[in-house]
C-alpha cells in the first residue's frame, strides 16, 4: 500500500505541470536549434512546441480524481493504489515524451552549416 497524502499528491502534480512547461520550451528551443544548424524542423518538436500545453489538463484531472479517490472511504486499497501509480506513470510518460522530442533533432543533424550561424 504506497499513498501519498494530498500535499504530496500537489507536489506530483505541480512537478507534472513543470514537466509540461519546461518540456514545451525544450522543444521549441530544440527546433530553434534545427534551424540554426541548417536542417529541416522534426515534426515531433515542432508538434509538442506547438500543442505542447494540451497536455496541461492531465495533471488536473489527475489530482482532482486521486482527491476524490483517497477521501473515500468505501474504496478499496487497491483502487487507491492504483490511481497512486497512474500519477506516477503519467509523470513518466511525460518525461518520454517532452524528453525525446526536445533531443532527437540532435541525432538527425549530420551537418551544421557555420554560414548561416555566422549570418546570424
Amino acid at each position: 500500500m504506497i499513498r501519498l497524502r494530498l500535499r504530496n499528491a500537489i507536489r506530483l502534480a505541480i512537478a507534472q505541470v513543470l514537466v509540461i512547461v519546461f518540456g514545451t520550451l525544450a522543444n521549441a528551443a530544440a527546433g530553434h536549434w534545427c534551424v540554426i544548424a541548417g536542417q529541416p524542423v522534426l515534426w515531433f518538436p515542432s508538434w509538442l512546441s506547438d500543442y505542447g500545453a494540451a497536455f496541461l489538463p492531465f495533471p488536473l484531472l489527475w489530482i482532482l480524481a486521486y482527491a476524490k479517490v483517497i477521501h473515500d472511504e468505501d474504496l478499496d486499497e487497491a483502487i487507491k493504489d492504483i490511481f497512486f501509480w497512474m500519477g506516477v506513470g503519467l509523470i513518466l510518460v511525460l518525461l518520454l515524451l517532452m524528453g525525446f522530442g526536445a533531443v532527437s533533432p540532435f541525432f538527425q543533424i549530420k551537418e551544421i552549416n557555420y554560414d548561416k550561424i555566422d549570418a546570424l
